[in-house]
Formats: structure tokens, sequence, C-alpha cells
């Protein structure tokens, strides 16, 4: 992605980026928020300005019954398999287990099963913490789930990783922005949140996206303020002087001029063993260009039998030397993993052609909750208005509360001589009827039976004998 500022700074540059983008995503975010609402029981009636006064919410019972709090084990497998293959693939398969259990996928899980039937995706972002430390290493993998609703892509593309850029928002607290970018108090307290009376909070603004070389960089603000713009996010850093070119903490100049390196690479300062007993080697031949560089060395001239030739020289002998070329060598060099993608991954619902995120459970049996709800409301409005109601003559000294009864007739003695009732009560079977129909209507759409929701289904015939 090229950066053009036109007279302009960055911060403002990426946020005219962020409103263009969230632009396009206005009609995605109006139906998940439509969406999270029918979830939630919402008694809104589509082109009515009336509300539903009983909601049965079958979305919310639907949508919960398929959350599930399996994960899977981690499974890997060599391309080819070999006997070294096949071992290094299940130390792999070991190191997700255990990188799974000191995670709390469980939680994260939990709130995943809900965004994708409801939104129809949902939003996992991967990212080293360099907070992380232990006696041996230093930084770890952070992995978070977002909702839908906080993620903004590159318009007119649906999938992640062909984007130049992506965007991300979340809240957090003024004194969490000192700590994770290091900036000033005074700086952290200029950031903006979306709840102006919230002083505490800030909403943090994170790009992801390509430069010109493909790598990932970060840029991160809130409000007019820069919090954060790393070139190359995902290369090793280091900070070297740029008069002496050595790290920080060597540098012996006296008025140091520090600024932050990527670093690609590693040189090997001893030879390092491998597990099937060889090793890698501390230094390597010397290649540039595909070839090997060479180098004039003087050596000990052998015969064909492999003895050294001797010249006597004042009555001594000794070794007759030699010129040959030999490969040039150097500290052997591993380079860092280094990404080449965005890092977030979206898992979908169900896919859908040309979106971004997969279908929506809940907008799939919108219809079906509209109706129960009038339904439910027909049925609420008939037993409340209908009923028994009772008959006492018009000078009856008998004091009935209306509260209990809702309406008391009263009758002349021409009519009535007696204390009696009239039963107004109507027939809901049928709206009962519409309503189990269209709840029936809603489980096959998404293809839930009675035994998914724990309910006695005698179509069920596992382990029946026929």
């Amino acid at each position: 992605m090229k950066i053009e500022l036109e007279g302009g700074t960055r911060v403002s540059f990426f946020q005219d980026l962020y409103q263009e983008a969230r632009s396009y995503a206005d009609e995605l975010l109006e139906k998940m928020k439509r969406h999270l609402e029918q979830y939630k029981g919402s008694d809104i009636i589509d082109g009515s300005e009336e509300r539903a006064k009983v909601v049965r919410n079958i979305t919310y019972e639907l949508v919960e019954s398929q959350i599930t709090g399996y994960i899977p084990n981690p499974k890997v497998e060599p391309k080819m398999w070999s006997e070294k293959g096949d071992r290094c693939a299940k130390s792999t398969e070991v190191m997700l287990a255990n990188k799974r259990n000191e995670l709390n996928f469980e939680e994260m899980n939990d709130i995943d099963e809900r965004y994708n039937p409801i939104y129809g995706g949902s939003v996992w972002l991967v990212e080293w913490d360099e907070s992380k430390t232990t006696h041996n290493t230093f930084g770890d993998i952070a992995i978070s789930c977002l909702s839908p609703m906080h993620f903004t892509g590159q318009p007119h593309l649906y999938n992640v990783q062909d984007m130049e850029y992506c965007f991300i928002e979340f809240e957090t607290t003024k004194e969490d922005i000192v700590r994770r970018y290091g900036v000033p108090l005074k700086v952290a307290e200029e950031a903006e949140s979306e709840d102006a009376a919230d002083d505490k909070t800030a909403t943090l603004y994170v790009c992801y996206y390509k430069d010109d070389e493909g790598n990932i960089c970060q840029y991160v603000w809130s409000g007019d303020t820069e919090l954060s713009d790393i070139k190359d996010f995902y290369a090793r850093k280091r900070r070297v002087c740029k008069k002496c070119g050595k790290h920080e903490e060597i540098c012996e100049c006296e008025n140091p001029v520090i600024e932050e390196q990527s670093d690609e690479y590693e040189e090997l300062t001893r030879d390092i063993p491998l597990s099937d007993g060889s090793f890698i080697p501390a230094m390597c031949e010397m290649i540039r260009d595909g070839q090997v560089v060479t180098e004039t060395v003087q050596t000990i001239a052998t015969d064909e039998m492999g003895q050294p030739i001797m010249e006597r020289v004042n009555g001594s002998l000794i070794p007759v030397l030699t010129e040959v070329e030999v490969p040039k060598m150097e500290p052997t060099r591993i380079p860092y993993y280094k990404p080449k993608l965005l890092p977030i991954q979206i898992r979908k619902n169900t896919s859908e052609e040309d979106s971004l995120f997969g279908q929506s459970d809940v907008e799939f049996i919108r219809p079906q909750q509209q109706l129960i709800n009038k339904l439910e409301s027909r049925i609420a409005e008939k037993v409340i208005k209908g009923g028994v109601y009772p008959i006492i003559p018009e000078d009856s000294s008998v004091t009935i509360n209306n509260s209990i009864f809702g309406t008391v007739l009263k009758a002349s003695h021409d009519n009535y001589h007696l204390y009696g009732k009239v039963d107004m009560s109507v027939d809901i079977s049928k709206d009962i009827a519409a309503a189990e129909r269209a709840y029936d209507h809603a489980k096959r759409i998404l293809g839930i039976t009675d035994s998914f929701q724990g309910q006695y289904d005698s179509s069920a015939q596992s382990g029946k004998n026929v």
C-alpha cells in the first residue's frame, strides 16, 4: 500500500482511509446490529411502529442449542512420510496442544461459538507479545477472538490475505496505552474514547498494511494522537548506534544516536547439535550470486602418496608450501522466520459467495421469529382480554376487585335476579399451532433436531437393534 500524505499527516491519512473503508461496511454493520438485537430478544416488528407485547426468543434458543465446548486436538502430518518427519510432526502436535492449554481457548471458544451463528463469522487476531518472558524465552504468542463489528477490511475484497490493509478497534485504558506503547502519560491523555464522559478509557484504532515489499506494517492511533508506527512489524528489532553500528548495550560513543533496525538473521558462534546426531556448523562456505567465493591460501604440498614434499634449506628439511584455492568461510547465518500474512484469520459460519463473513443463522430464521412474536402477542391479548366476567345486581352491596376480573357486569333486576357470570373466553389453539409450526420451520432451516436439544426424539436410531 502506497502512503500519499499530500501535505497531511500520517494520522489524517489513516483516519481518512479508515472512514472510507467503514462507510462501505455500514450496511453490513447495520445487519449485524439487527442480528444481535434479535438474539437478545428484540420486540421490534419489521415494517410497523408497534412493538411485540410478548417475545418468544426462539433465536436465542436455537443458537444456544448449537454451542459446543469441544476444541479439536491439533493434527500435523508430514508431506512425505519418513521416520524423522513423523517424529517432528508428533513433536509439533505436542507443542500445539501445550500452547492451546496455556492460552485461554475455552473462554475464546465460548464466545466464538456465538459470534458465528449470530454474525456469520468471527475474527481471530494473532499477535506477538514481547511482554511475555520466562527464564529462557523472550516474547510469546497472543491470540484474541474479536467481534466482526470491531473489524473493517479493505472494500470489495472477500479474503483477508488479498487485502492491502485492514483495521481493528478496541477499548482499553489510558494506563495500558502508556505500558504497551511506551508513550508519556500526557500523550495517552489526548486519546479519545467512544464514551465522551469516560476519561479513563480510550478507543484504539490499529491498521495492519503491506508495504511495497510485501512486509506487514502496523500503525496505531487514538483520536488525533499517533501511538505507534512500526515498519516491517514481524521483523525482529535491534537498537543500534548510527555512529558506530554497535548494539545499544555495547555502544561506547559519547553522544550515541540510537535507531531501531530490523534484524534478519542470527550468526552462530558454535556448532548446533540436532536430534538425529548431526549438527549445524558454526562456519559455512561464503556464497555470492550463487557462486562459492574462494581465496588463495598456502598449504603443504604433497606427492601422489599423500606424503608431504620436503626440501633441504640450510641443512634442515622443511615442507614445501604451495598456493591453492579454497572456499572462503564465514559464520553461518540462520534467517529469522518472518510471516508475510496479515495477522487476521476469519472463521466463517457457512460460506457465502462474495462475502467476507459467512451466512448468519439469525438472519435465516428472522421471518419465523417475527411471525412467532406476532402470534404470541395476539395470544397474550386474547388471554388477557377474554375470560369469565362476573355479573352482580346493580344495587348489590358486594364489592368485587376489578384488578382480578378486569370487568364486572352489572344488571338490573328486570334481567337478572341472581348473581351469575358470562364466559367470553376465546379459542387460541389455532394461534398456538401456527406458532409451533413456525418454530418447527426455524429448526428445520438450521438442521436442529429434538435430540440435538436434549429432547426425546423418536426418529433417533443410534444403538437400536433392527
